[in-house]
């Protein structure tokens, strides 16, 4: 134990920063003794090497059963940058963001004391009502390519949150509601000349948009949202864009969506991701 022990820390503090391979493969034998057995202690070397990981580089976290979440007991490179939310609690991940995190070796999770694996976190989460493999991958996928993906639960939270602060602000400025009405009076008779003026501009672009081309516009729609995708260097809540995660899409089918709506569609483990537009071409004929 002494000698594995001493190894150990004598690989760790020398460890395998370059490689050298041969230039060329060998698909026949060589009759070069020395360059052959260069590369194979070469090749016994690297695979000699014990690997140490370095675990203070993860975060830990316990399974909330209640919750089903991740309660972080132990933060590491900031993980909330682009993970998880915090409250009064402490701090939570929802369950594709352990998933994730997990597969990345990022994250060690416990459940009852014991450390979960990959395939064991991943056979709970499927079973999880409103998950499955389909909506991971979507998940996965995204953050895979640089984006900030939140789900449909956190994003309410969010606009809770930024709701209850508006309210807590406006209390506060009470106090200058009576100037306010005063400007407000004054403003009035300004506007009421500027909306006869813009309620004719109105008519003329109303007649514009009824007999031009025009692209889309937003539209509310029933569609069920899985995520909202935010770039690295967004930090407010309006997202890049929303996920639709679906097995298949009729493409004939007049899907009522807004601009900033992709469609996931998952097809043997793949995810490929769409965009319908429409453009509205008038009648020549």
């Amino acid at each position: 134990m002494e000698e594995l022990a001493k190894k150990c820390i004598e690989d760790h503090k020398n460890s395998l920063v370059k490689f050298n391979l041969p230039a060329t493969k060998l698909f026949l034998k060589s009759d070069d003794l020395k360059y052959t057995e260069e590369h194979l202690d070469g090749f016994k070397k690297v695979l000699g090497h014990l690997r140490v990981e370095k675990r203070y580089a993860r975060s830990q976290a316990v399974w909330v059963k209640e919750l089903s979440l991740g309660k972080v007991t132990k933060v590491a490179r900031n993980l909330l940058n682009s993970f998880g939310f915090q409250d009064k609690s402490g701090i939570f991940l929802y369950p594709e963001e352990v998933l994730f995190l997990m597969e990345t070796n990022r994250l060690e999770i416990k459940i009852d004391e014991n450390c979960l694996s990959i395939q064991d976190m991943y056979n709970m989460v499927i079973n999880l009502t409103g998950y499955n493999s389909n909506k991971y991958l979507v998940y996965k996928k995204l953050v895979l390519q640089g984006y900030k993906v939140i789900n449909l639960i956190e994003h309410k939270r969010k606009l809770k949150k930024q709701c209850n602060k508006r309210k807590s602000e406006s209390n506060l400025n009470d106090g200058k509601k009576i100037k306010i009405d005063e400007l407000e009076e004054e403003l009035k008779v300004l506007q009421s000349k500027e909306e006869i003026i813009i309620k004719k501009i109105d008519d003329i672009f109303k007649r514009i948009q009824e007999n031009a081309p025009t692209s889309f516009r937003n539209v509310e729609t029933d569609l069920e949202v899985e995520y909202f995708a935010f770039s690295t260097k967004n930090n407010s809540n309006n997202y890049e864009f929303r996920i639709i995660q679906r097995n298949n899409i009729d493409f004939t089918e007049d899907i009522k969506c807004s601009e900033k709506d992709i469609f996931a569609i998952c097809s043997d483990e793949n995810v490929a991701f769409y965009k319908l537009s429409k453009v509205i071409v008038p009648d020549l004929s």
